[in-house]
């Protein structure tokens, strides 16, 4: 975290942003967005939070998309109902990514798919070049 702090509670109304993020959306620490987007249900969904987080990565491509908010905060806002579309594992070096795919892979083995059947989808496992 190159400035603030990281998210501390799941349900509260903040975000971390990318530096890049950041910089082209004129904000600092303590300012506020606007989220805007569709629930699950069909739902016109939308939020405000305050930034408590700005992230350099050293990566621009990542620092112009991050943006975090808390899974709980998420969850109510998009009327999500506990479904997800993507969990991401960040691994501490590179190398250790094709054995972490492995190991989520062999987990989306044991869930039940049933559970799932609604979209359709497959559940799949994505190394960082996806």
């Amino acid at each position: 975290m190159s400035e603030g702090r990281y998210l501390e509670d799941s349900s509260a109304d903040e975000i971390v942003v990318g530096s890049v993020m950041a910089r082209n959306l004129k904000v600092t620490l303590g300012d506020e967005l606007t989220l805007l987007g569709s629930g699950k249900d069909g739902s016109f969904a939308a939020g405000v939070v305050t930034v408590v987080g700005i992230s350099n990565s050293g990566s621009v491509d990542m620092d112009r998309s991050l943006a975090v908010v808390g899974l709980q905060y998420f969850q109510d806002m998009f009327a999500m109902e506990g479904h997800g579309n993507s969990i991401v594992i960040s691994v501490g070096d590179i190398d250790e990514t094709a054995a972490a795919q492995l190991s989520a892979m062999k987990q989306i083995e044991t869930v039940n798919t049933s559970d799932f059947a609604e979209s359709g989808d497959p559940l799949v496992a994505l190394d960082w070049r996806a």
